[in-house]
């Protein structure tokens, strides 16, 4: 069976990958944005449509959105600070003007916890306040908060906030740091036992999607936003990491608020020299945070649970970082 045509946003970026290659599967016929012709990589080109373009360009929309039910964006600028206000924030307002032109039902947007900021301690959920630090963070509470004063009549809205998305292919290199670091020993803890370490698996975060997708009786809801979270204390955590044969090794534990001094004078070398160290306040706050994001609501009306645990998921990164070259 041939189902309706999704339109997918971010077709090349690493989620987008994985979320085309679940759906090709299941039949489903997409239209997909590109913003260069020069690396698609889709295997089977031949069944979708493909645009050139990007989220300011109304006329590439327009030929992206042509008989779509549903548009998923996972564009998104995280990178380039510079390009991030056109792409997180007016890109999304002119898909959105798009979509309620041709009247396309469904529209799911993926925006991200660090709305929430930096919280150093608490549970989550979609109700909490915004308070997004950085330039990433703060255009993605423009795009949020636009939707949120939008009360479109003829649009469906569904806002995703995933924590921090890990998979083995993925360009952030923290996590292979970080095993990397347990391997030779040389990783250390902060302060007191307990922190909590907030993840999502990029296959848990691809079935979510396609669980919306799937479902026929939460439509017609208007608007509609999600936290999408895996949790576990850092010491759960660094055990995943470890092998059979480290499972004992004990790491050296900092005191906090040395730590947090020491941090203190590298970021100010970092801005008066711009010499980067890997110690910083913010790595000492994502290491000693006790907070994490609820996801109840998304279980409770989708019926849901994530297939892979954060240890099966950190299995798997590891087999591929394991592999020669």
């Amino acid at each position: 069976m041939i189902k309706k045509r999704i339109a997918i946003t971010g077709a090349n970026g690493y989620i987008g990958q994985k979320l085309i290659n679940k759906l090709e599967k299941h039949n489903y016929k997409l239209s997909l944005l590109f913003r260069s012709s020069d690396n698609i990589l889709i295997e089977n080109k031949h069944k979708h449509r493909i645009v050139i373009g990007n989220l300011s360009d109304k006329a590439s929309l327009e030929q992206l959105l042509k008989d779509c039910s549903l548009v998923i964006n996972l564009a998104g600028e995280y990178t380039h600070e510079k390009l991030m206000m056109d792409s997180n924030y007016y890109g999304v307002k002119a898909l959105f003007d798009v979509i309620e032109k041709l009247g396309i039902p469904r529209f799911i947007h993926l925006s991200t916890v660090g709305v929430y900021g930096r919280p150093t301690h608490g549970l989550f959920d979609e109700n909490a306040p915004f308070s997004g630090i950085n330039s990433y963070e703060k255009s993605k509470v423009l795009s949020e908060n636009y939707f949120l004063n939008k009360n479109s009549k003829q649009t469906d809205i569904i806002i995703l906030r995933p924590s921090n998305v890990f998979g083995p292919k993925m360009k952030n290199n923290s996590l292979r740091e970080m095993f990397l670091n347990i391997s030779r020993g040389t990783f250390f803890f902060i302060g007191k036992k307990g922190a909590i370490v907030n993840y999502l698996y990029i296959d848990n975060l691809v079935n979510s999607i396609t669980t919306i997708i799937n479902d026929k009786k939460s439509s017609n809801n208007g608007l509609q936003v999600f936290n999408l979270n895996q949790e576990a204390t850092l010491e759960e955590f660094v055990s995943y990491f470890s092998s059979k044969t480290e499972k004992h090794k004990s790491f050296l534990r900092l005191q906090y608020t040395l730590t947090y001094f020491i941090a203190y004078l590298f970021d100010l070398i970092t801005i008066l020299f711009k010499f980067k160290f890997p110690l910083t306040r913010s790595r000492i706050s994502a290491l000693t945070s006790r907070a994490t994001f609820s996801q109840k609501k998304f279980e409770k009306l989708y019926h849901y649970r994530h297939e892979y645990t954060l240890e099966q998921g950190i299995q798997e990164c590891i087999n591929i970082w394991k592999k020669p070259g």
